[in-house]
């Protein structure tokens, strides 16, 4: 074990290769153990789209076990995980077994098992992101499918805001004529009464009061459906259903209960089919996937590290 792994240990200094020997379970017998050779390569790696406007990166740590001569290192099998970075030691221990030969590790070899790493890297590394095509928005890195939702469907009540407004009009104006229709028909029918010499009637009274009642009450329905956005996003209040519950009359009073009825109705089905096509656009999603471009891996750190192994060698003996 004398120059040629001198030899050896110079020719990766002088190419700038650090070597360490990793720290054995403190509950181990040394005299049971050897020590393996592995590689170890600290990266860099950038995942970029203009797109996307992401610009990430990420510092990663890589080891696998160095094969014999010139067979290629497997980097889908680490030789350790998770490296602790504390139990890199700078010298051997001693009562760990070291090989007879130490691997050749020139600049030709290192070329080698960067150029490995960095085509598997390329080939499966891929970041995905969330992106929804109808309102241009990406999700964040770290930011989780939910959390996405959430602000697209921000975006989507800001973009249903003037039809909400509209929708509010046009139902209100609906109201509006219901509640002119009634006084009419009600008008008339007084004075039809009155010139009859009929005098007004306590019930006639009760009932336009009723009447009034009711309207107040829809109208006040038929708005609280148009506000509170944030709430109605995958809630929409459904239209009172008391009918069955109502004392059924005749003539006018009976006309306004339906036709206010109607109109709640109709403002209600609108609603939830303005939320029911913009909650699709908001689930409307795709992934985004971001790979990397060699030029997108920067190695930091390379190094030898000796990894106490069992010695099966010993088992024999």
């Amino acid at each position: 074990m004398g120059s040629l792994y001198d030899a050896a240990a110079n020719a990766m200094q002088h190419a700038r290769i650090a070597e360490f020997w990793y720290t054995r379970e403190p509950e181990s017998d040394a005299s049971t153990l050897v020590y393996s050779a592995s590689v170890l390569i600290d990266c860099s790696i950038n995942f970029r789209s203009l797109k996307a406007g992401m610009n990430e990166s990420e510092e990663r740590t890589y080891t696998a076990w160095l094969r014999p001569g010139s067979l290629a290192v497997d980097w889908d099998f680490a030789a350790i995980d998770p490296i602790l970075e504390s139990r890199l030691d700078t010298a051997p221990d001693e009562a760990i077994r070291r090989p007879e030969h130490r691997p050749e590790l020139d600049e030709e070899r290192w070329s080698e098992i960067e150029g490995d790493l960095v085509d598997r890297l390329t080939r499966r590394e891929k970041l995905v992101l969330h992106y929804n095509p109808l309102f241009e928005i990406f999700s964040g890195v770290r930011e989780t499918l939910a959390d996405f939702l959430d602000r697209a469907a921000e975006v989507a009540l800001q973009n249903i805001e003037p039809e909400l407004k509209q929708l509010k009009h046009v139902y209100e104006l609906q109201l509006e004529q219901v509640r002119e229709a009634h006084i009419n028909r009600r008008g008339a029918l007084l004075a039809e009464d009155s010139a009859a010499g009929a005098p007004t009637s306590k019930l006639e009274v009760e009932r336009l009061l009723r009447g009034r009642t009711e309207f107040s009450e829809t109208e006040n329905r038929v708005t609280s459906l148009f506000t509170g956005l944030a709430g109605l996003v995958l809630q929409v209040p459904n239209a009172r259903d008391d009918e069955d519950d109502a004392e059924v009359e005749d003539g006018p009073a009976q006309d306004l209960r339906d036709d206010l009825g109607r109109v709640e109705r109709e403002a209600s089905d609108a609603l939830n089919e303005l939320y029911t096509k913009y909650l699709e656009m908001v689930r409307s999603y795709d992934d985004f996937v971001v790979g990397i471009q060699p030029a997108n891996i920067r190695i930091v750190r390379r190094a030898l590290v000796w990894v106490p192994q069992k010695d099966e060698s010993r088992r024999s003996e």
